[in-house]
């Protein structure tokens, strides 16, 4: 677990690049670049996304238990902390390093900002989130804060090695697993199945790949979509012949949103989510296929700020 590293060092203090490094080639055992911790290299491999193989680049990682020294700019603590002390209101420390990230804040920022809201401090209609500051400057505050807090988490290996310092809660004291608001590539079904069930919805990331950009859409050409790639389809529990798939898009009336992005470009969305479900399509080629029928959900949403997406570096 832990952030991913570019870079590490050998015995013989020997810096390697993850991208040329192999076994035998330095003196172990490795350790971090900017602390004393040992890592390990993972080798580059490929996953299959869209029906198709892609390669994940190689890097260094934590050993199973290792932590980052202190102001290492590797540790998660040290980032943790940072953003909550630029984000008063959005975060409530809960122990030593330790703080509590409120999503209710979050959603109902992106709320007003929707609504384009003159009265910031208002409380939701259910009266769950705290007043919002007076000043309308402290609402993409809270959206920023989270964006980095997505980067951070975009850069880790597992869910655990950020829920070590940083706790979700959404209404009241309900904690939300960190698997059921950041969702990989892999997990976009899992993204629409728990967007579909909850009641009370909260935003959620997605991170993904941009497989399309389209500027100048639709009736009056004013409407521009991001559509990132879909993972494989997956069998159906209650039928084997069908494929269950997911169709991930970003809707912005504002261009330049989308500007920088390019096809490729791995990113993570967060927001208010809306899921539709598709309907069952008879495969066009069964023959080639494994499935007979396909099932394409959708999963859509139009950011208040652009800062809702953001390409993983």
């Amino acid at each position: 677990m832990g952030i991913k590293m570019n870079t590490a060092l050998d015995s013989a203090g020997i810096e390697w690049t993850a991208e040329i490094y192999s076994k035998g080639k330095g003196t172990e055992p490795l350790r971090c670049s900017h602390c004393s911790v040992h890592v390990t290299h993972q080798n580059a491999h490929t996953r299959e996304r869209d029906d198709k193989p892609y390669l994940v680049s190689a890097y260094f990682r934590l050993l199973p238990g290792g932590h980052h020294a202190e102001g290492c700019k590797h540790a998660i603590n040290d980032k943790v902390k940072s953003i909550a002390n630029e984000s008063t209101g959005l975060f409530e420390s809960i122990r030593n390093g330790q703080y509590r990230l409120r999503l209710v804040m979050i959603r109902d920022a992106l709320s007003e900002l929707s609504k384009k809201a003159t009265n910031s401090d208002e409380k939701s209609a259910n009266g769950s989130s705290k007043t919002f500051e007076s000043s309308r400057g402290k609402l993409p505050a809270y959206i920023n804060s989270a964006k980095r807090v997505l980067q951070l988490r975009a850069l880790c290996d597992e869910d655990e090695e950020i829920a070590m310092y940083l706790e979700l809660i959404f209404e009241g004291n309900t904690t939300v697993p960190w698997s059921h608001f950041y969702f990989e590539t892999e997990r976009h079904l899992d993204a629409y199945r728990n967007a579909i069930r909850n009641t009370v919805q909260h935003p959620i990331a997605l991170h993904g790949t941009v497989k399309s950009k389209r500027i100048g859409i639709g009736k009056n050409q004013t409407s521009n979509v991001l559509n990132l790639t879909k993972n494989k389809y997956l069998a159906d529990a209650n039928d084997p012949e069908i494929g269950i798939g997911v169709e991930a898009s970003v809707w912005c009336e504002n261009a330049d949103w989308l500007a920088k992005l390019n096809t490729g470009d791995e990113v993570v969305v967060f927001g208010m989510w809306k899921a539709k479900a598709g309907e069952i399509l008879a495969s066009s080629k069964p023959e080639q296929y494994r499935f007979k029928s396909f099932i394409t959900h959708k999963l859509s949403l139009w950011p208040a700020l652009a800062t809702q997406i953001t390409r993983v570096c």
